[in-house]
Order: structure tokens, then C-alpha cells, then sequence
């Protein structure tokens, strides 16, 4: 009986290791975090008012990141009709702090 239930469990482990190579897709993800500062530069220059203008500015990053028109622009620069894969942009909650993040799957035909 041990014998069985041990050659049934290696039949399942075979297929499932063969259904997980043949439906693999590898994919590519880039990201990196980075500070938003704002150039504000004169005499009486106001440190609150400088970290408050960084602020927004990281705020709308994210969308024009993810905007269409933006898409279209990299698509156009890479000579391709569309972005091949997602683009997501974070801000961390106040803070200056950015995370852009891309992934895309990986093309490859003899995998």
C-alpha cells in the first residue's frame, strides 16, 4: 500500500512539474525609489514652503506616469505601438519619496 500511495504521489509530482514548465512565463520587473526636491533657490527661501512644493510635485508624478499621452510618448520612442507592459508609481504618504516600478513579460520563443 506504502508503495502505491509513493508512486501516485511521484505520477502527481511528474505532471505538475510538466503543467508549471509548459505554462511558465518569466517575466521583467525594474523599480527604483527615489527623492523629489524642489528647486527653489533666493535669499529667503522657506524650508516649509520648498518640502510642500516637492510634495505635490511627487503627488503628480503617479498620474502622469500612468497617462495615456505618456504611454503613447515611450511607445513612440521605442518604436513600438504600445508599452508591452505595466507601469505602477507610488508615492509614500508624506513624504517626498517616489517608487516607480515597470514589468513586462519576457519574449522568448525557445523557452
Amino acid at each position: 500500500m506504502k508503495w502505491r500511495f509513493l508512486i501516485i504521489l511521484v505520477i502527481f509530482g511528474v505532471v505538475f512539474c510538466g503543467y508549471k514548465r509548459l505554462t511558465y512565463s518569466p517575466y521583467y520587473v525594474a523599480s527604483s525609489t527615489f527623492t523629489i526636491n524642489s528647486s527653489i533657490t533666493s535669499e529667503n527661501s522657506n524650508t516649509y514652503i520648498e518640502n510642500a512644493t516637492a510634495n505635490q510635485m511627487a503627488k503628480s508624478f503617479p498620474y502622469i506616469l500612468k497617462s495615456g499621452a505618456f504611454k503613447e510618448v515611450l511607445a513612440q520612442d521605442f518604436g513600438l505601438q504600445s508599452v508591452p507592459g505595466t507601469i505602477e508609481a507610488e508615492v509614500m504618504e508624506n513624504t517626498n519619496l517616489f517608487t516607480l516600478k515597470v514589468t513586462a513579460k519576457i519574449k522568448n520563443d525557445n523557452v
